[in-house]
């Protein structure tokens, strides 16, 4: 006999949970797998912006996201210690801005959705492969001792993330690059004289033959100097620290002090890593009766939010149409549309993240105006995708 269900979520992320969330409030039968044994607390994807609390008030759990996050009120960008542009994040009129929500609160409170209405994440349980035929899938799922078990469902969604099984079982390409840098990250304690609630770039021309690089600073709840520091490693460095690796706190406070104001302060680090980014795009984002969505389908660089929040818009679009074609009432080609409205959207931001290669004094030259760009942008994604 089989497991039997009518959606079957492989990945209990931000867009898996959103997803199964949604189905199972509209009465749909819907199953979410993680391979994880629980939920990790690692502060990754950070910014929400102004449409995904929209989508988070229709769920009932916008107060819930407010009340653990932090408004954003604008941004500052500093080139060689000195104050270069800001910008102010405008919510006269709106009810909504961006919000700083760190990805496992963001989980918590989405997977509390889910339980309130009759789901749970089935953890420690692998997608391994799944077989089409007809108007059924079956997919073959192994729990932590090996032990497997067959599923069968009428729809399958891969929200598991860059490296999908789902979509290489698909056979669907991932089309895109890495970017060269090395970045790290760090979420620690920040003492300095800067106002909380704004974000913060410094960045470091590299004059003289040095080697220029970038930090980032965004505030986090859970304590009132709690921030997530990320920065474009100099070359030695990224040298002696190989990717996924977990630098300690002296380290931290070695490559990142020389970068921050004078005087600033580093405490109480949480976690930290090494990793690069990549932006990348499926060539499709379904086949047949499998749906691909956030990371799964798209990948992009942590610039206004746009990766989580991309994939939880492709998750509250994809929702409704499962809903409909479940309940009947919508002829199954509905869910043809998912592709057409959501790949552009995907593609859109992939074009926004494609580097810009320039070498030499000409590099030097723009990168204060690049940085003072891309935050300029992040900002206003922030408040212009509440209309998208």
């Amino acid at each position: 006999m089989f497991d039997k269900t009518d959606v079957l979520i492989a990945g209990a992320g931000p867009v898996g949970l959103m997803l199964a969330a949604e189905l199972r409030r509209d009465g749909v039968k819907a199953r979410v797998t993680d391979a994880h044994d629980e939920r990790v607390f690692f502060v990754k994807a950070l910014g929400v912006t102004a449409r995904t609390l929209e989508i988070f008030e229709d769920l009932g759990i916008a107060r819930d996201a407010i009340d653990a996050g932090v408004w954003i009120t604008g941004a500052d960008t500093f080139q060689d210690g000195a104050l270069a542009f800001s910008a102010e994040v405008l919510r006269a009129g709106l009810p909504y801005g961006a919000l700083s929500l760190a990805q496992f609160e963001t989980e918590r409170i989405l997977e509390a959705a889910l339980a309130r209405n009759g789901g749970h994440v089935e953890y420690g349980a692998t997608l391994v492969d799944f077989t089409e035929s007809g108007d059924v899938i079956d997919a073959r799922i192994q729990d932590a001792c090996g032990e497997s078990r067959t599923v069968r469902c009428r729809w399958l969604v891969g929200c598991d993330g860059a490296r999908s099984t789902v979509r290489r079982q698909l056979n669907v390409a991932y089309e895109g690059d890495q970017y060269p840098q090395t970045f790290m990250l760090a979420d620690v304690d920040v003492d300095w004289d800067l106002p909380r609630g704004r974000m913060y770039r410094f960045n470091v021309s590299g004059e003289g033959g040095a080697a220029a690089t970038t930090l980032a600073a965004l505030p986090v709840r859970g304590s009132a100097r709690r921030y997530r520091l990320s920065m474009v490693l100099l070359p030695d460095d990224a040298a002696r620290h190989g990717l996924n690796s977990t630098p300690d706190f002296n380290e931290i406070e070695r490559i990142m002090l020389p970068i921050l104001p004078k005087g600033t302060r580093l405490s109480s680090m949480r976690w930290s890593s090494v990793y690069r980014v990549s932006h990348r795009i499926a060539q499709h984002y379904a086949r047949g009766r499998v749906f691909l969505a956030g990371d799964a389908a798209h990948i992009h660089p942590p610039v206004g939010g746009q990766g989580m929040n991309t994939g939880l818009q492709d998750a509250h679009n994809l929702a409704w149409k499962l809903t409909l074609a479940a309940r009947g009432v919508a002829h199954e080609a509905l869910l043809d549309s998912y592709e057409a409205e959501r790949r552009p959207v995907g593609a859109r931001c992939r074009r926004i993240d494609e580097p810009r290669v320039e070498h030499g004094p000409r590099a030097r030259r723009n990168q204060a105006r690049d940085a003072r760009d891309a935050t300029a942008r992040g900002l206003s994604r922030q408040q212009s995708d509440r209309h998208g």
